[in-house]
């Protein structure tokens, strides 16, 4: 059964006399490292590792996962570039409630007075923000940024994406 893993950061460099595994975190990501008790990593060339954490250190600078004994200092050493990931599961477990874009996928839109806008077809993530693909209810497609000016409210137990005023910042794809 294939995993549906979220990258929650990413090893900038390794310390192999300590076994620490210096990690830039995923924008949004730092909760989802406190108090962590193992972390699976997945190397460049695809190789997944699954290590118990001795401690974690949050810091401005990025995050410091100190590895338990027993973990070897080579196997630390080719962890440099290496995925931080956790399961869909364990996101949410982690998060406090905080989504990840793809989980968008699927909800119904509605604006402010609950008129169906659509429902989104897919999310992604650019250097500036999020965006979700709609499916307009009277046909055509749009894309919305997620962002505060638009996304009012996300009900992930309902399945519905509330938006705002959205014609400032929708990009509408006809075809």
């Amino acid at each position: 059964m294939e995993e549906d893993w979220i990258r929650i950061g990413s090893v900038r460099s390794v310390n192999p006399a300590r076994r620490q595994l210096r990690v830039t975190p995923e924008s949004g990501c730092v909760a989802a490292f406190e108090g962590m008790e193992s972390v699976r990593a997945v190397s460049c060339d695809g190789q997944m590792v699954r290590w118990r954490v001795a401690a974690v250190d949050v810091a401005s600078s990025g995050v410091i996962l100190e590895l338990a004994p027993g973990v070897t200092r080579d196997s630390v050493a080719g962890m440099k570039g290496a995925a931080i990931v956790l399961t869909r599961e364990e996101w949410h477990a982690r998060s406090g409630g905080v989504y990840v874009v793809t989980d968008l996928v699927g909800m119904a839109v509605v604006d402010t007075e609950g008129g169906r806008v659509g429902v989104v077809l897919d999310a992604f993530t650019t250097p500036a923000h999020d965006i979700v693909e709609v499916e307009r209810q009277g046909g055509g497609r749009l894309f919305l940024p997620v962002v505060d000016e638009v996304v009012v409210q996300v009900d992930l137990g309902k399945g519905v994406l509330v938006v705002g005023e959205i014609a400032p910042y929708a990009v509408y794809d006809e075809d």
